[in-house]
């Protein structure tokens, strides 16, 4: 340790005045090492590589102040590392007289989470997911009040209801889009679905309930299902997965043909397989096969890594989650395997 020699405090005194928006020099002598971005790293991978924590990925974005998104880093960025429990703040710092720790000379050590980050959605009211066994508990509007054919906000309906529902419960009135089929075996997983309105149960007899229209975003008709509502939550803490599991995207909630970050897509796991809100996973692509000519030996190139998704909503066999970065652009049927403890 030693003292910062006055040319040097009068060189960071300039450099402070020449560009004032750094706010990360006060801390620059702690720096232990950079590492140099690659294709297909993640701030999450280098926190986990050095940090010995993926969730601690915030503080790499606290840390370089450059980096205006944290989903998007690209080959040649430099990333600062400093010990865990540096806190790096943006601001302007008023400049003061102090040691200088020689490069190298700390270790990074192993942090804990502290405030484990959230991914909040309020935004996202549904995810357009239902799976098979929803849809066959799922009640109908079966005619209304009025005799006009489209529906709206107000009107008096009568559904049936597979269940017995409390006076004032509210259910989401859905219009069936497609199948989701599975795109390796063919398999039906569940349905994409459109909400088009809620209604609010007024009484209930017999298995006839009668409701009211309380919200219509589109033209409801006679015929559309109805399920009792289930709004996700507003913010999900990540959770690592207990098992190993590996799977497929089987569709997504726009029909895009290519997707990518803040997209939603639909997984061919569920509850069944083990995973709950919060599980990450790795999107991944398996390395081609090459042939020696001479030796007439294969072999595998690498998995590549190309995104990471965030699962939001969990059916029995299927699940929503939200894209929360991508390298390039991804197809129906993209492997995924999920971040375990």
């Amino acid at each position: 340790m030693r003292l910062i020699s006055r040319p040097a405090l009068m060189a960071l005194i300039i450099a402070v005045l020449i560009v004032p928006s750094s706010g990360l020099l006060f801390a620059e002598s702690r720096v232990v090492k950079v590492h140099a971005v690659v294709k297909g790293d993640t701030l999450w991978d280098i926190s986990e590589k050095y940090l010995g924590n993926p969730f601690l990925w915030p503080k790499l974005w606290q840390w370089n102040d450059y980096i205006t998104n944290p989903h998007f880093i690209y080959p040649g960025d430099r990333i600062r590392l400093y010990p865990p429990e540096v806190t790096v703040k943006r601001p302007q710092m008023k400049v003061e007289a102090q040691e200088v720790v020689e490069e190298n000379q700390e270790e990074v050590k192993t942090g804990t989470v502290d405030d484990v980050p959230k991914y909040s959605f309020p935004e996202l009211k549904s995810t357009g997911l239902i799976s098979l066994n929803e849809m066959e508990r799922a009640g109908k509007i079966l005619n209304a009040e009025d005799e006009k054919v489209m529906l709206s906000a107000g009107d008096i309906v009568y559904a049936a209801l597979s269940e017995t529902p409390d006076r004032g419960d509210i259910y989401t009135i859905y219009d069936i889009q497609d199948k989701i089929v599975h795109p390796v075996t063919g398999e039906y997983l569940g349905y994409k679905v459109t909400i088009l309105g809620a209604m609010e149960i007024k009484s209930f007899n017999d298995g006839l309930a009668t409701a009211q229209i309380t919200e219509a975003y589109n033209a409801i008709l006679r015929g559309n299902p109805v399920m009792k509502q289930q709004d996700l939550p507003e913010s999900i803490s990540p959770v690592l997965s207990e098992s190993s599991l590996d799977g497929y995207i089987i569709g997504t909630k726009e029909n895009q043909r290519n997707f990518g970050e803040n997209d939603v897509v639909y997984l061919d796991l569920g509850r069944e397989d083990g995973v709950v809100a919060g599980n990450s996973f790795v999107i991944y692509r398996k390395g081609d096969t090459v042939r020696d000519k001479v030796t007439e030996t294969e072999y595998t190139l690498p998995s590549a890594t190309i995104g990471r998704l965030f699962v939001i909503d969990v059916k029995e066999n299927t699940s929503a989650a939200l894209i929360l970065d991508s390298i390039e652009e991804m197809l129906v049927g993209e492997r995924i395997k999920a971040e375990i403890r």
